[in-house]
């Protein structure tokens, strides 16, 4: 049976049916919801009762499965938790600003995988962007020039300050950094995406520090505007989403943290 896609926005996201990933998939399946991922950027399936390793066998049929030495929870290496009640949780609470993940790291990542396990019941919500529609509405004043610029993005959530950026005074010499273009380039597809995450970004080149901030605070105000290349989703035990990473930005919203709240999150390498 074919598997069945519904439209989740416009520009982004489909909800995905007739599959059931707590079994073996097989490679036509598999190449299916790779291609589904490579055109629309994000999917959502519905799974209850997924176990750790059903999990990790879904993120391996889209690449090799990120490890990281940086958590030592219940995964190892092979993933972790965003959790309020976990002793290994990460980031268990407080609002999140769009971003990529790892882009502090010379490639970073080139998926990532959600699967809810506790939900608020208040609710809780991330939201999505889509970064090539971003690019592709870049004022022709400003195309050439963001394609000259990169940034230095930096790990160290800790000195963010009350306006979103990293505290320059504060963060750690070992905190780990790279530079990548603001404006990146999908040598797949040759999709362009708008790399815009004010959150990581500490330095520029190609422009001067002051006026690269100016830019980044320009085109932030220009895609806020965008709403109609933005997808929320409203989280249900058991919902399970992959998204492109370099393809799309992320946020979480505000949520009542008194409440528990745990994903289980995997990401393709």
């Amino acid at each position: 049976m074919p598997l069945q896609l519904h439209p989740l926005n416009p520009y982004l996201g489909v909800r995905v049916e007739g599959i059931d990933l707590r079994t073996s998939i097989a490679e036509p399946e598999a190449q299916a919801l790779r291609e589904a991922l490579k055109r629309h950027r994000l999917l959502l399936l519905r799974q209850a009762g997924l176990s750790t390793e059903d999990q990790l066998r879904f993120t391996r049929i889209f690449g090799e499965v990120y490890a990281s030495r940086a958590y030592k929870g219940e995964m190892g290496d092979q993933g972790y938790y965003f959790s309020n009640t976990r002793a290994d949780g990460q980031l268990g609470t407080g609002e999140l600003s769009y971003h990529h993940d790892h882009l502090f790291n010379p490639s970073p990542c080139r998926a990532a995988v959600l699967y809810a396990i506790e939900v608020p019941a208040s609710g809780s919500a991330t939201k999505f962007r889509d970064a090539v529609e971003m690019a592709r509405r870049i004022p022709a004043s400003r195309a050439e020039q963001i394609r000259q610029i990169r940034c230095l993005h930096l790990l160290d959530y800790a000195s963010i300050t009350e306006k979103g950026r990293v505290d320059l005074t504060e963060i750690s010499p070992k905190a780990l950094r790279s530079w990548q273009p603001l404006l990146w380039t999908d040598p797949e597809s040759g999709w362009q995406a708008l790399w815009l995450v004010p959150l990581t970004t500490i330095d520029f080149e190609g422009i001067e520090r002051e006026s690269g901030y100016q830019l980044i605070d320009e085109l932030w105000a220009t895609a806020e505007a965008m709403t109609d290349i933005e997808y929320v989703h409203p989280w249900h035990q058991d919902d399970l989403l992959i998204w492109d990473n370099r393809l799309l930005s992320h946020a979480r919203l505000p949520f009542n943290d008194q409440e528990p709240r745990t994903l289980r999150r995997t990401t393709v390498r």
